[in-house]
């Protein structure tokens, strides 16, 4: 029997002429990866069950496993009703590279080959572990990082009641609203190292989320998507002809969830920016959260920076 890792390679950041050392372990339990912090640590064995190097080039990364862990485990191996219980999983870590390789949820499959026939293991769930070591080195005196996935968001919020609106203007048609945040893109498009085979892939979409207030339904029935196993957020249709310059709410929709503001029933109590996308991402459209972009996005906040270069509100009013 032979047995092998296969893992679908869909993001790349880094010099892809180097190599990444992997190594392999066998996980000591079954792992409870629902809602788990980033930083969480699933107890593996203490020695790997192999090393490999990786190619950042490769679309497919395999990972042969050696005879003797094949003989360890062949009785559960050979009994498919027992091995979703009997099997607790496997855990890759990295010691060096200069690369960074993402991962497609879910492609994570164990191939098993005999003479007579083979049978590929799907994989059931999947973690990623993630620490922050050291500080960002962009700057960020006047402006917010932005990441994708469990990375920092862009939060919106306004006192409408207070700041934006009088009484006299909720009665006013509302004909055209626009949310827009712009994004500073002087860092990802500075020069890229003389190193021809170095790759800094682009945003290419943002997600935009409604946080719905308490009174509010769900998100599917107030005929939104629900974002991610949080029923109180919802993901917001947003206009796909802006990115990598800014991230836009549709406008119609804008325009409602401001009248409902207007008339006192507000839908969303604020709002939540986020990379939702970038070059190489096949599933560019799906609603689960993905893994923190290693791009640096930056939002202008201060303001010494004019007004249309800053998340923005702009609404446009008929006079009766």
């Amino acid at each position: 029997m032979d047995a092998q890792l296969r893992l679908r390679l869909t993001y790349v950041h880094g010099d892809t002429s180097s190599t990444l050392d992997v190594q392999l372990y066998d996980l000591r339990t079954e792992a409870d990866m629902d809602r788990a912090p980033a930083d969480t640590t699933f107890s593996s064995e203490s020695t790997a069950i192999n090393s490999y190097q990786v190619s950042p080039t490769d679309s497919l990364l395999r990972f042969n496993l050696p005879q003797s862990w094949i003989e360890e485990h062949q009785a559960v191996l050979q009994d498919s009703s027992e091995f979703g219980d009997a099997f607790n999983g496997l855990k890759l870590t990295t010691s060096d590279g200069e690369v960074v390789v993402g991962i497609e949820h879910g492609s994570a499959t164990l191939q098993l080959a005999t003479r007579q026939d083979t049978v590929g293991f799907q994989s059931l769930k999947s973690f990623t572990h993630l620490e922050k070591e050291g500080t960002a080195t962009a700057d960020l005196t006047d402006r917010t990082l932005l990441q994708g996935g469990i990375g920092p968001r862009l939060v919106i919020d306004w006192d409408f009641d207070r700041r934006l609106f009088t009484d006299t203007l909720r009665n006013v048609p509302l004909n055209k609203a626009n949310l827009t945040v712009p994004i500073d893109t002087s860092k990802m498009d500075q020069e890229r190292p003389a190193n021809p085979d170095f790759v800094r892939p682009r945003v290419n979409g943002y997600r935009i989320l409604g946080e719905l207030t308490p009174d509010a339904s769900s998100c599917r029935q107030t005929g939104f998507r629900q974002f991610s196993n949080d029923p109180e957020t919802c993901r917001l249709p947003s206009d796909p002809a802006t990115p990598p310059g800014s991230a836009r709410l549709d406008p119609q929709l804008t325009r409602e969830v401001l009248r409902q503001v207007l008339s006192q029933s507000p839908l969303f109590t604020g709002f939540q920016v986020e990379v939702a996308a970038r070059e190489g991402q096949q599933s560019q459209n799906t609603v689960q959260q993905g893994l923190p972009s290693t791009l640096p996005v930056l939002v202008r906040t201060a303001e010494r920076f004019e007004a249309e270069t800053r998340p923005h509100l702009e609404l446009y009013y008929t006079p009766l």
